[in-house]
């Protein structure tokens, strides 16, 4: 189980708009969990840990990076989840502040990242999955009012977070990190009312592991590591082998998707990183999908979501895919006299080819 955030099990009262009004001492009760990939986590965190000491000391909010005590699924695609709980005023403070270093790009250098400067900033909120149906409202009329409120666009994953259970993400697309705190701000003041609506519990906001799989239509994947036996007889981990896709410039920038919510919602079921290919022996223009760190169903199961986003493209022509395979193990794949392949493409009805890329 994770580590549970604290949230009083009090009748305190909740947010106020004007923070500036509450009473000393209360504590809000819903914390804040924000859901960060890694390198923004480590701009929070900050050499030796002086940007989070920094916020700390400012806010007076009490500020924790969930690393080691997520599940063990989050841990491999390097996930980390931001808790921030303590008096309103604190908390509001301590999330303007830890924006401002995630959204942070004083330290590249120019012309690097233009499009990162000046483009929209993106946050992703966990949020109990109960609380999903009331933050859309009926008709989505509650998160038409939110984005008319924040000035920010909002979107509620339909689908509960994978690792975590009963959590779910809200993703709010801001124009700048103080318009994107304050539609945070503005979200938590909803789930407060939920609170003391009752629709919502302390239990609720507990980050607990889920169960040990994952749903992809009609098929449940295991989402523990698989273990095989050494010669020995020993266990051992089976050693992965990442999936690399070769792309276009164009297919990258689809897959990848507007200020990257569609790569996000691949980064659920594995770790996935999109890199420059090397030049040579690739084009300069070319780019390659990296996925691992999850079981080989799941690994899969994210080429079938690149394969179906890619086939929506205008310009896709003929489907086809092209995969890199590691030279010492591209004999296995071919097998004695190329019968291994020819015998994927029997079972499949796929034409594969090879294409030798020598450096």
């Amino acid at each position: 189980m994770v580590a549970p955030a604290e949230v009083p099990a009090d009748g305190s009262s909740g947010v106020a708009d004007d923070v500036g009004g509450e009473s000393p001492g209360l504590v809000l009760k819903v914390p804040c969990h924000l859901f960060l990939p890694v390198v923004s986590a480590a701009r929070v965190i900050g050499k030796g840990g002086s940007s989070i000491r920094a916020i700390r000391e400012r806010s007076g909010a009490d500020v924790r990076i969930l690393q080691k005590e997520l599940p063990r699924e989050m841990q491999l695609r390097e996930d980390r989840v931001v808790v921030i709980t303590g008096e309103p005023s604190a908390v509001q403070e301590a999330i303007g502040g830890v924006l401002e270093r995630v959204f942070d790009r004083s330290g590249l250098p120019d012309g690097v990242d233009r499009l990162s400067r000046a483009g929209a900033r993106t946050v992703e909120v966990v949020v109990p999955e109960k609380s999903g149906s009331h933050l859309i409202g009926q008709r989505g009329e509650r998160i038409k009012l939110l984005i008319e409120e924040t000035g920010c666009d909002m979107n509620v994953d339909k689908e509960p977070m994978s690792g975590l259970a009963d959590q779910k993400r809200v993703r709010i697309i801001a124009g700048s990190a103080e318009e994107a705190a304050g539609a945070v701000w503005r979200l938590l003041a909803v789930l407060e009312e939920l609170c003391e609506g009752g629709v919502l519990k302390p239990l609720h906001f507990e980050l607990r592991e889920a169960a040990a799989s994952v749903t992809t239509g009609s098929t449940v994947l295991p989402s523990q590591p698989y273990s095989g036996l050494a010669s020995d007889g020993a266990p051992r981990e089976h050693r992965e082998v990442p999936i690399r896709l070769l792309l276009c410039q164009e297919e990258a920038a689809w897959v990848v998707g507007k200020q990257g919510n569609k790569i996000a919602r691949l980064r659920d079921f594995a770790k996935v990183h999109m890199g420059d290919a090397d030049s040579p022996p690739f084009d300069v223009e070319e780019r390659i999908v990296e996925i691992s760190a999850a079981v080989l169903e799941q690994r899969i199961h994210v080429v079938e979501l690149v394969l179906e986003d890619l086939a929506m493209r205008r310009e896709a022509g003929s489907e086809h895919l092209r995969i890199l395979i590691p030279t010492e193990l591209f004999g296995s794949v071919m097998g004695h006299r190329g019968e291994t392949i020819r015998g994927i493409m029997r079972d499949t009805g796929v034409r594969l080819q090879q294409h030798r890329a020598e450096k």
